[in-house]
């Protein structure tokens, strides 16, 4: 496995005290079975470790690092990242993959090959950290999260973020296209009731729980709250994202995937 630091410092931020908590972030590549390398942004939490959770992005699924530094989104998965660190999970963002140019995961989410890498990430992970491995995809990357609990065998249990519920003005794509019948992890399904992106209302969200006949365990939790949207209703400064109430969304997730730690 070869190491890549894009950000080989300690990045500071408070979440549950008023003194800052630290946890190390870097970049490493994993290579891929088609000879290819999945770059993950890996947050290492300051303390004990109490499982993995794999963030999946939406969009093309590309994080976009400024100037080679951290990622320039607002997606509500990289802005909660240390949220996650802090309640004691070994983070990992993977980035699309080097061989799937610009369009990244574009009409690839359920395919096999996403599938593997997902796999291998998971893999890789708990070799370091014997611990269960925890899926969260938000919006499109919902749709991965949702593939992979039915496709991918390592995983102890998915998490849907604002999951797309209706093809967009530019990509048709939904949860949907996902195996979701086929789930048989424990799966939580988390919406903001405020959401008003046209492609993830929150009555989508409800149609979404009620074909997860196959989950072992399935919850969905709605959030309320935040702050005013400074983005478009589909961006992630708005209600969409979470924005304003990301400690809030992180801890409920957190709080749910605790009850199989009994």
């Amino acid at each position: 496995m070869r190491w890549g630091w894009l950000a080989g410092i300690l990045v500071g931020f408070s979440v549950l005290a008023a003194s800052p908590l630290f946890a190390q972030e870097r970049v490493e590549r994993f290579a891929t079975a088609r000879g290819g390398a999945l770059p993950t942004l890996v947050v290492l939490p300051p303390g004990p470790v109490r499982g993995i959770a794999v963030l999946l992005v939406g969009g093309s699924g590309r994080l976009k690092p400024a100037q080679g530094q951290h990622p320039a989104s607002n997606n509500i998965l990289i802005r909660a990242r240390h949220f996650f660190a802090v309640a004691g999970f070994v983070v990992a963002i993977p980035d699309a993959p080097s061989d799937r140019g610009r369009g990244g995961l574009v009409g690839w989410r359920t395919s096999a090959g996403h599938m593997a890498d997902i796999s291998l990430l998971a893999r890789r992970l708990r070799r370091r950290f014997p611990v269960p491995v925890w899926l969260i995809g938000s919006g499109r990357g919902a749709i991965s999260a949702a593939a992979a609990g039915a496709r991918v065998p390592e995983i102890a249990g998915v998490v849907l973020i604002a999951a797309i519920t209706r093809p967009g003005r530019r990509r048709s794509a939904t949860v949907f296209d996902a195996p979701i019948r086929e789930v048989s992890k424990p799966v939580l399904v988390v919406h903001h009731k405020q959401d008003k992106c046209p492609a993830s209302p929150p009555s989508g969200s409800g149609r979404l729980f009620a074909r997860l006949m196959g989950a072992t365990v399935r919850e969905i939790r709605f959030i309320e709250g935040g702050k005013p949207a400074v983005s478009q209703p589909c961006g992630g400064l708005s209600a969409h994202g979470f924005y304003g109430v990301g400690r809030k969304t992180v801890a409920e997730i957190s709080k749910w995937i605790g009850i199989f730690e009994r």
